[in-house]
């Protein structure tokens, strides 16, 4: 009999959309790793990227997706990533949006725990 580990769901899951973002993508995923806030996931879904994009994502801890360019729709596409997603709160970024600063999380969501 095996034991059952349950991981704790992240409270925030961060959605990256990509598409040939090998210029930025690299930037944006450090500094989404640089958050002081850390209770959270990236997803990255890429769609069908030619120029070495999936090699970058790869070197950083996510969760990612390919898609054919065929299925991909600004709306559609969110959506799978939402229905992908474990978190409690989602966060959209696109491969050229690199956050502000390490507190960029953590401001995006404070809000949220205010009654």
């Amino acid at each position: 009999m095996h034991d059952i580990i349950l991981m704790p769901c992240p409270e925030v899951s961060i959605i990256i959309l990509t598409r040939n973002g090998k210029a930025t993508i690299g930037e944006c995923l450090k500094k989404v790793y640089a958050q002081n806030y850390t209770n959270f996931e990236v997803i990255v879904i890429d769609s069908a990227s030619t120029d070495g994009t999936p090699d970058i994502v790869n070197n950083f801890p996510v969760r990612f997706f390919s898609i054919d360019v065929k299925d991909f729709g600004h709306g559609k596409t969110r959506n799978y990533g939402a229905k992908l997603s474990k978190g409690k709160y989602l966060a959209y970024l696109t491969q050229d949006a690199s956050p502000f600063n390490e507190h960029w999380l953590e401001n995006l969501i404070r809000n949220f725990s205010d009654e």
